[in-house]
């Protein structure tokens, strides 16, 4: 309980995927705050939290689909056939790093994201786990 505390008071500084519940910073928390709110949102992750609980606590984040969801989605697939009619190559999802040589593709933008301000899920939750140990 004192989780959905902690993560209701300071809901603005999390975001989460609509499709895997997985939970991240969208923005760094104040110093005071980075660890306890880090370690919370480790705990909700661990244990798979979803949408509906956190709404049930009143707690209302900011949800998208993050972009390991996109890559693996219907939609990754009709951009892919998009990418290879337009003369790309079918590639959506696949940047290591955030790095992609396609610099005409039209799905550049939704596919390579500036990792510093997003990171993906995985690096996200590693830096968490490794900062809560």
């Amino acid at each position: 309980m004192e989780n959905f505390q902690l993560l209701r008071k300071f809901q603005q500084y999390v975001a989460g995927c609509s499709s895997c519940n997985v939970l991240w910073f969208k923005q760094i928390p104040p110093k005071d705050i980075f660890w306890e709110l880090g370690i919370v949102i480790v705990e909700l992750n661990q244990r798979h939290a979803c949408i509906g609980e956190l709404h049930a606590q009143d707690i209302h984040i900011t949800h998208g689909i993050c972009a390991e969801c996109i890559a693996r989605s219907a939609t990754a697939e009709k951009i892919r056939r998009k990418q290879l009619e337009e003369g790309h190559f079918d590639c959506f999802g696949t940047a290591n790093h955030g790095y992609c040589d396609q610099y005409d593709c039209k799905y550049r933008k939704l596919c390579v994201w500036d990792e510093r301000s997003y990171p993906t899920k995985r690096e996200s939750l590693t830096f968490l786990y490794a900062a809560a140990a």
